[in-house]
């Protein structure tokens, strides 16, 4: 029983730390975003890349599901991970905001830059992927 509670702590506390990234991403993002576009604008794309950043990461790191293909992404070297966690936030960055100027300052702005941040993640990785 004891080996069950010492996962469920470790995956409590890899998603507090990965809500804790998302915040964080949000609000610097958020705060850089509002002197260039309106605030709407500014928290849609915000939004899109800072869920973008924290799917990569969970997908790679959270002890939530596992097996083959997340081994192989987590025995990647950190930094890595880190850019391609990057790159997809800035993918999701820049399809939110191409929706939001659009006047899409909604879920529709925000789940469109997401999906596009994260699906060119997994296309990068397509390999990992299909290998279940």
């Amino acid at each position: 029983m004891s080996s069950f509670l010492s996962r469920f702590a470790r995956a409590a506390a890899a998603l507090a730390g990965a809500i804790a990234l998302a915040v964080v991403v949000w609000f610097v993002l958020q705060s850089v975003l509002v002197f260039v576009v309106e605030g709407a604008v500014a928290a849609t794309a915000s939004s899109a890349a800072a869920a973008a950043l924290v799917l990569v990461v969970s997908d790679v790191y959270l002890p939530i599901g596992g097996g083959p293909r997340t081994d192989v992404l987590r025995n990647r070297p950190p930094v890595e991970n880190a850019v391609d966690a990057a790159l997809a936030a800035g993918v999701a960055l820049v399809a939110a905001l191409a929706l939001a100027l659009a006047g899409y300052t909604d879920w529709i702005g925000i789940g469109g830059g997401l999906a596009v941040g994260y699906l060119s993640f997994v296309i990068r990785h397509r390999e990992e992927y299909a290998a279940r």
